[in-house]
């Protein structure tokens, strides 16, 4: 597992224009904008073994959610990663066995080699897509990926 030392400059561009849009009332955020924020606060938390803290309120939605929006940037092997971890969690389970199942998706991810910051993703954010929603604020965005 290398260290990790937060998001390579462009994605962070991407992730506080995107941020600032929206706290100055932007409302409406393409799939592929909504799947680039999805991913990277997923793969950030990952990064900093903290997805079970992210994933409390609803983990199988939110996992569903991060699927998603892997395979929308392409990132195939992060997202099977991803979809595994969730089938394994299942719909009924406790806080011990999300710290398990987090866990040992945060290492799988580390050993993945695809990372969220490679140029592909970013070429992928600002093609505004068919799909946009009116409306759409970004505390909604995990959420929408899953929905689509």
């Amino acid at each position: 597992m290398t260290d990790w030392h937060g998001h390579e400059k462009a994605t962070s561009t991407a992730m506080l224009e995107l941020v600032t849009a929206a706290h100055t009332g932007r409302t409406r955020f393409s799939r592929s904008e909504r799947a680039l924020f999805t991913a990277c606060e997923f793969w950030a938390a990952s990064r900093n073994r903290s997805l079970s803290e992210l994933l409390r309120d609803d983990p199988v939605a939110q996992l569903k959610a991060a699927e998603g929006s892997f395979n929308v940037i392409d990132l195939k092997a992060t997202a099977c990663a991803v979809g595994r971890a969730r089938l394994r969690l299942g719909t009924t389970f406790s806080a011990t066995s999300l710290k398990r199942v987090t866990a040992d998706l945060e290492n799988i991810l580390s050993a993945i080699e695809e990372p969220v910051d490679e140029p592909p993703v970013h070429r992928g954010v600002g093609v505004h897509l068919t799909d946009e929603r009116p409306d759409l604020r970004l505390g909604e965005l995990a959420h929408a990926v899953a929905e689509n």
